[in-house]
């Protein structure tokens, strides 16, 4: 559309989006935006609690000990995104994690990123741009034809 628009790309990374919110949110020293990538594995990535980027984004399996590095010192952590009913299964004794299921992946919260990249004139190569994926999607053939 913006091509054909001859309108500017604004590219925002969904995680990106959902800690951002977070931030704006909750009182903590660890936001972990988590999308569901099926088992016990999620997408994610870590943010400070203002919301500033601290990794990349990447896969990992939720393991009791998985946020254990985070939570040394009495570090509060939240978790949110739709991967976090998995994880508030593993945490639900934990005090200092919380589980916001509530901050899902949402259009309102691309609204503040956007148009934070929008003042900054920060806009994506139109000609260039892919989505990011971390894994190829899991598609498989069907084994009765459908004719």
């Amino acid at each position: 559309m913006c091509y054909a628009l001859h309108l500017p790309l604004i590219a925002v990374d969904t995680l990106e989006a959902a800690a951002l919110y977070a931030a704006a949110t909750h009182d903590a020293e660890y936001l972990i935006p988590m999308i569901d990538a099926r088992r016990m594995e999620v997408y994610g990535a870590t943010f400070d609690g203002s919301g500033k980027r601290m990794t990349e984004n990447e896969a990992f399996i939720l393991e009791t000990t998985t946020f254990d590095g985070l939570l040394e010192g009495g570090n509060r952590v939240v978790l949110c995104g739709d991967g976090t009913p998995k994880a508030k299964s593993l945490f639900i004794h934990h005090n200092h994690i919380v589980c916001d299921p509530s901050i899902g992946h949402s259009a309102l919260h691309l609204v503040i990123p956007a148009y934070n990249a929008f003042l900054k004139s920060e806009f994506a190569d139109i000609y260039q741009f892919v989505p990011v994926y971390l894994k190829p999607p899991n598609i498989t053939k069907p084994k009765k034809s459908m004719l």
